[in-house]
């Protein structure tokens, strides 16, 4: 295990609970991404990966170790707008990443928040459940207003 290896990251990427657990146990970052090579997904934390691959016990396991919600990749993504597609397992993690207050204001690379992703997949599509997570742990987002 080096420092900057990325073997946290490429444990979330696959999924496997066990070595990500034992990378925290040996304590690995929990926030250090892959080194960057210029091509997509630059900086995308353990968390970033874990929540863009719906893996909900690495999810859990990185925030418990302290991952950074609000870490920034290179693109300008963060783990909550990995759950913009509000998907049944996507809300799942939006609810778990609710808890640790990320900033759900921030915009996308489209100027785009999750808040505009909740308001819309709501007044457009009859689908309230993003809204209602958000609702749960942000209770003073005006969606009207965003």
């Amino acid at each position: 295990m080096l420092e900057a290896d990325g073997a946290i990251a490429h444990a979330a990427m696959a999924g496997n609970l066990a070595i990500v657990e034992l990378l925290l146990t040996a304590n690995k970052n929990p926030n250090e991404s892959l080194p960057a090579n210029g091509m997509a997904h630059d900086g995308y934390t353990p968390l970033m990966w874990a929540t863009n691959r719906k893996y909900i016990p690495i999810v859990k396991a990185l925030l418990q170790a302290g991952a950074d919600v609000n870490a920034v990749a290179s693109d300008g993504t963060t783990a909550v707008m990995l759950t913009a597609d509000a998907k049944p397992t996507s809300l799942e993690v939006l609810e778990i990443l609710c808890a640790y207050l990320p900033d759900v204001t921030r915009k996308d690379w489209r100027g785009r928040s999750v808040i505009d992703e909740a308001r819309d997949r709501y007044r457009c599509s009859g689908r309230p459940e993003m809204r209602e997570v958000l609702e749960r742990h942000y209770p003073h987002i005006d969606f009207d207003s965003v």
